[in-house]
């Protein structure tokens, strides 16, 4: 039975090509590590926020400069830890798609992200404004105008 597989390894394990790729990755694969953990009201690249309401749950984030950010929602996560069917997929790692607007200005390449007043919706920061537990992630694309998808780099 696949569910109770492990695998054992000294080394590396390698992935092949099985990635999401796409025009915007220059046909480049992309990769994320997810953990299943219970949520409650987010969709995939929504960014995510630890609930004040139940222990070891996340909600879709509401307000800007959360400092309760517990990353985004992947679409489509190519490492799996658990995968209880009541659960979505938080990325720990790697580069996921994030939901993502211009209301504290125009997002550019490695721009730090955070939780904005939309929810589910990350927008960029300056240092100056960041405290501990508001970044989503980094930029790695433009978003120039309003509100988009963008790949962003995740590392928890």
């Amino acid at each position: 039975d696949a569910r109770f597989a492990s695998l054992t390894t000294t080394g590396r394990i390698t992935m092949g090509d099985s990635g999401l790729t796409d025009q915007r990755t220059g046909g480049k694969y992309v990769y994320d590590v997810a953990e299943h953990i219970t949520v409650s009201e987010a969709d995939p690249a929504d960014v995510v926020v630890i609930s004040g309401a139940a222990d070891l749950t996340l909600t879709r984030s509401t307000r800007a400069f959360d400092t309760k950010v517990a990353g985004v929602i992947s679409e489509d996560p190519k490492i799996n830890l658990g995968t209880a069917s009541d659960t979505k997929p938080l990325a720990l790692a790697g580069i996921v798609r994030c939901n993502a607007t211009t209301d504290n200005g125009p997002i550019k390449k490695g721009d730090i992200l955070v939780s904005s007043s939309e929810p589910g919706y990350a927008m960029r920061a300056d240092a100056k404004d960041i405290t501990p537990g508001m970044i989503v992630g980094s930029a790695l694309e433009a978003l120039p105008a309003g509100r988009g998808k963008i790949y962003i780099l995740v590392n928890q």
